[in-house]
């Protein structure tokens, strides 16, 4: 962090890009793994140039925390996984919700399109609303690949699981929740 001109020029020479004062973002990702990198966001956005953000997994991030400053300037947002409305836009559809909503303050039945609106429910249990799985059935538009897509999330689940409790009950409690 002594010369930040120099770790900015790195970056764009390493990830081939021009960063832009005030219009560009650096991605941390996994910042868990680096707590160091964490703590030197305060520096970083006290210079101004740029944004920041920092993904990983919540219980690896409080887990590696010793011996760090945390930045007052970390902002924490919670994601979920895409609801049906969202899952339908990032299909392309953007008329079906409002419709849908409609129909319903009407009290209208949708007569013909209660087939397709339920085909398009059906879907979006399969594929689900985690935005790399949405992704990959947007790519391949095929199931089983988003199922493997899906059991990846899992297994990363798990393997935080087993970094909080290494008797595996929090692991089994989990993947217990589908048959309750």
């Amino acid at each position: 962090l002594m010369d930040l001109n120099y770790i900015f020029m790195q970056l764009q020479a390493i990830y081939n890009v021009v960063l832009s004062p005030r219009h560009s973002v650096i991605v941390f990702d996994e910042v868990q793994k680096c707590p160091l990198a964490r703590q030197a966001i305060k520096y970083l956005v006290a210079d101004g140039r740029y944004d920041y953000i920092e993904t990983g997994s919540l219980i690896s991030i409080k887990k590696n925390i010793n011996d760090i400053t945390i930045p007052s300037e970390e902002e924490r947002v919670t994601l979920y996984p895409m609801d049906f409305e969202e899952f339908r836009w990032a299909l392309g559809d953007n008329a079906s919700m409002s419709l849908l909503k409609t129909f319903y303050e009407k009290r209208m039945p949708l007569d013909k399109a209660h087939r397709q609106k339920i085909r398009d429910l059906r879907l979006y249990m399969l594929v689900g609303g985690m935005p790399q799985a949405v992704n990959e059935y947007l790519e391949t538009n095929n199931l089983s690949m988003v199922d493997s897509v899906k059991r990846g999330i899992i297994k990363i689940y798990q393997d935080d699981f087993q970094k909080l409790d290494p008797t595996g009950r929090l692991e089994t409690m989990f993947m217990e929740i589908p048959g309750q």
